[in-house]
């Protein structure tokens, strides 16, 4: 009875493992903070990871040629959600890191929206860079977050002044300053569309000090170009400042060979750069200002729709044309292109050097694409919002030559979504895909779970690139000798690895997180365990009494404080670490209701000894009448 008993507990206490981390995974949910990243970019069932209270990542639909494309990691920052329920902005995703294959690297969620993700360098180190805004309507309140390779905040960049701006970019220089690219909404005096004075969205550069936050320069668009060469059609717009005419659209910034800013603008359907010191305009390639001739047949100058701007060498502007413009007047649009151009500032002079064409199976781009020249020398770009269910990137050689091409799949049906249970999500604006190399090592310790139903544990340590292996260590129940020798070598395996806990686990288990150098790079707290292989130890000893020793050569694992013998820690949840008490609790409700069945028995028995009591002492020739 003894023994089906203890069954019947752990029986519970399994239970109440994978409870506790499902009331986890809940109290996430309602906080706000719960990831969804799936739900944006490829609605699927719950994760089914077990140390990670997110949804499944999204698989990549991928095709890759002969030739190997850049190493380098996924970079996706899903953006905004247009419509869907209105309280769906407690479960917008983060930022996220996947490699090429598909398999989640990082994230966190909590961050409200985000957008402009991206690596860069500042002092020799580099850092993750996002925008994030916890506000739907995207009024203010968001900030530029800079993420060390721990993935801790060092540094948070907000506008300067009064303005209630919208994020464009930020750019970090070699000399300590930051470039923030914003629209703010602005009244001007000025006349346009028919208006003697009006609205615009004005867009915004402000160069602050890394450090202090402090403001350096200021630029502001509408001082440098008339709202009436807007190549976008006013459509009675400009009147108040909720139909505020979006004259310019800054999609991005970066710095020429000599320091000065080079800015593209998708309603003015051009590139410009800008003198860094005053802001005065130097050239301008596209649109109606264009200062260039056109030695390509006019595919050096006619732009669309420009998304993305970066500078190479001295001459050399890479440009994503995102042949999409819905406001611009007489242009029909065209698929989507990213175009490297020679610029000869001396004769005016602009040529084509290479054209680097859309996917047949993509759309042409509304906005936000991403675009970069790779070290290999190859061309990555991340074609923005095409259509509402799907993200995509293409890779190209310095040729032109197409390497390797993904997309996320799109979202189900309505009638596959219901029939899954999977609501359909809201339209997403703005999911970014890029590609840049990134070690992170995370700050957080791994997540591990164990299992004692599967004899296994599982752990996962988000943001993570260098861990090839995870080695289970443990103190050996037959020799009882207190050491933590290795018992299990397990490759990594994605995001979780599953390791097979061995039947002669110890009480304590710690796992490992190597490199392919063999270096150790993490340590997990040290583990109690009752055998969850079935073999289970009845023996208690104090933690002090057992000799943890890395038989290695690595050192001395720091000790647990004694635990009481009924309050074993068969999961560990990570930063969390609860407790399992659900478990407990059903343990505690077993215990009363054998006692509650054993006290009714034994009232039984009591009873029935009394009727035979009586029975006896009736008089012979009477019946008894109890």
């Amino acid at each position: 009875m003894g023994t089906a008993t203890r069954i019947l507990q752990f029986a519970l206490l399994a239970v109440g493992v994978s409870a506790t981390l499902k009331s986890e995974c809940n109290s996430l949910a309602a906080s706000g903070r719960r990831s969804r990243l799936s739900d944006l970019l490829n609605p699927r069932p719950p994760s089914q990871y077990k140390t990670f209270c997110g949804p499944t990542p999204p698989e990549l639909d991928t095709w890759h040629s002969e030739r190997p494309c850049d190493d380098g990691l996924l970079f996706v920052a899903p953006g905004e959600r247009i419509g869907g329920a209105a309280d769906h902005q407690a479960n917008v995703e983060g930022p996220a890191i996947f490699r090429t294959n598909g398999d989640l690297v990082w994230t966190q969620s909590g961050w409200g929206q985000t957008r402009d993700l991206k690596v860069q360098t500042a002092g020799n180190r580099s850092y993750m860079t996002f925008w994030h805004d916890e506000n739907s309507r995207h009024d203010g309140g968001g900030s530029f977050v800079v993420l060390d390779q721990t993935y801790e905040m060092v540094r948070e960049l907000r506008p300067i002044g009064d303005i209630s701006s919208r994020p464009v970019e930020l750019k970090l220089t070699d000399d300590g300053t930051a470039i923030m690219v914003m629209h703010s909404v602005t009244q001007i005096h000025t006349p346009f569309g028919g208006l003697q004075s009006g609205w615009i969205d004005d867009a915004i550069i402000q160069e602050v000090d890394l450090m202090s936050n402090e403001l350096i320069s200021e630029w502001r668009a509408s001082d440098h170009f008339d709202a009436t060469v807007s190549q976008a059609g006013i459509q009675n717009r400009g009147g108040t400042p909720e139909t505020a005419f979006d004259f310019f659209h800054a999609t991005g910034i970066d710095l020429d060979h000599n320091g000065n800013y080079v800015i593209s603008s998708r309603n003015m359907c051009n590139a410009a750069a800008l003198r860094r010191s005053d802001g005065k305009v130097l050239w301008v390639l596209g649109g109606s200002l264009n200062s260039f001739e056109d030695g390509s047949a006019g595919q050096a100058t006619a732009m669309i729709a420009s998304q993305g701007v970066q500078w190479h060498g001295d001459s050399t502007l890479l440009l994503l044309d995102g042949g999409h413009v819905a406001k611009v007047e007489g242009r029909p649009g065209r698929r989507s292109n990213a175009r490297m151009i020679h610029l000869d500032t001396t004769t005016n002079t602009a040529a084509v050097v290479r054209i680097y064409s859309t996917p047949v199976a993509v759309a042409s781009s509304r906005s936000q694409g991403s675009l970069q020249r790779l070290p290999s020398g190859h061309v990555f770009v991340g074609w923005g919002e095409r259509d509402p269910s799907a993200a995509a990137y293409t890779e190209y050689s310095a040729q032109g030559e197409t390497l390797c091409a993904a997309r996320f799949p799109g979202a189900p049906s309505r009638v596959s979504a219901r029939f899954r249970m999977t609501p359909r999500p809201p339209r997403v604006g703005g999911r970014v895909v890029s590609k840049y190399a990134w070690t992170g090592t995370p700050a957080a310790p791994p997540v591990v779970v164990v299992r004692p139903q599967e004899s296994a544990l599982y752990v996962s340590w988000n943001g993570d690139t260098q861990t090839t292996t995870w080695l289970l260590r443990s103190n050996n129940t037959e020799r009882r000798d207190g050491s933590l020798g290795a018992r299990r070598v397990v490759e990594r395996t994605g995001f979780e690895t599953r390791i097979p806990i061995p039947r002669d686990v110890g009480e304590v288990i710690e796992v490992i997180g190597v490199d392919d150098r063999g270096v150790v790079l993490v340590r997990s707290a040290l583990i109690w365990s009752e055998g969850a292989s079935g073999t289970w130890s009845t023996q208690q000893q104090r933690v002090q009494d057992l000799a943890v020793k890395d038989e290695g050569g690595g050192g001395v694992s720091p000790p647990l404080p004694p635990l009481p013998s009924w309050w074993k820690q068969s999961v560990l949840l990570g930063e969390h670490g609860r407790l399992v008490l659900p478990g407990l609790g059903l343990s505690v409700a077993v215990f009363v209701w054998r006692r509650w069945i054993g006290r009714r028995r034994w009232r039984m028995l009591r009873k029935g000894r009394s009727r035979d009591h009586q029975r006896e002492m009736a008089p012979k020739g009477e019946k008894s009448v109890a």
